[in-house]
């Protein structure tokens, strides 16, 4: 049986929303947010995130709401995601759960009422005389979610602040790239280093961004491997 990685799943994901979206970015994290003024705080402003959990994919709607899709690619992962401390709530308009269709009957049941369900399949790829070149795969929505009501839509200093994750996390993925055609031995090598190196890492290329009187990191807790 021919199965998926999360990789795949991102990239499909990405195809599937791209048109309705704003943005559509991978691995989120909590941490990220924004400041703004409070004249009830002694500092004159307040740390809001923008999501109070990670997210594997975040998309945001052209109206301005939020999309979170979690990604499971075994029955062991989807399982997993119960014994969180959260529920993927928080300001969430639409929360979906992508899986490929080998998993499909085994959790379709365990699903929570609110969640959708996008499913992972291979269809036959053909060119244009409907000649067979090959198989590839392709996602589809098995279940629609329900609509969070008390979601709200988010400003446009949050946008900007999910833009700019997104394209920091474009050109890290460029850096690296780059690193593997010219340096393959010091790939191999950076792999094997424990995560907090691979951290420093990902810290001396990007380093911190200061935009309007905030900052964060676009790693997250996770280190480079959150990029």
């Amino acid at each position: 049986m021919k199965k998926i990685t999360t990789e795949q799943m991102e990239l499909l994901i990405y195809d599937f929303f791209e048109k309705s979206s704003l943005v559509v970015v991978p691995r989120f994290d909590s941490m990220n947010g924004c400041y703004y003024e409070d004249k009830t705080s002694i500092y004159g402003k307040k740390y809001v995130r923008i999501v109070d959990h990670e997210c594997d994919i975040l998309s945001v709607s052209k109206k301005m709401f939020l999309r979170e899709i979690e990604i499971k690619v075994s029955v062991a992962d989807f399982k997993a995601d119960f014994k969180k401390k959260h529920n993927h709530s928080g300001n969430i308009k639409q929360f979906y759960y992508a899986v490929p269709y080998y998993i499909l009957d085994k959790i379709k049941d365990l699903v929570p009422e609110n969640a959708g369900i996008l499913v992972a399949e291979i269809c036959q790829k053909t060119n244009k005389n409907d000649e067979l070149i090959g198989e590839e795969w392709v996602l589809k929505k098995y279940k629609s979610p329900k609509n969070n009501n008390l979601a709200s839509p988010i400003d446009d200093k949050q946008l900007n602040i999910i833009y700019r994750i997104g394209y920091l996390k474009y050109w890290f993925h460029r850096k690296r790239e780059e690193k593997e055609a010219f340096h393959p031995q010091d790939h191999r090598e950076e792999v094997e280093k424990p995560k907090e190196k691979i951290r420093l890492t990902a810290a001396t290329i990007i380093g911190f961004v200061y935009h309007n009187r905030y900052a964060y990191t676009p790693w997250g807790r996770r280190g480079a491997c959150n990029i």
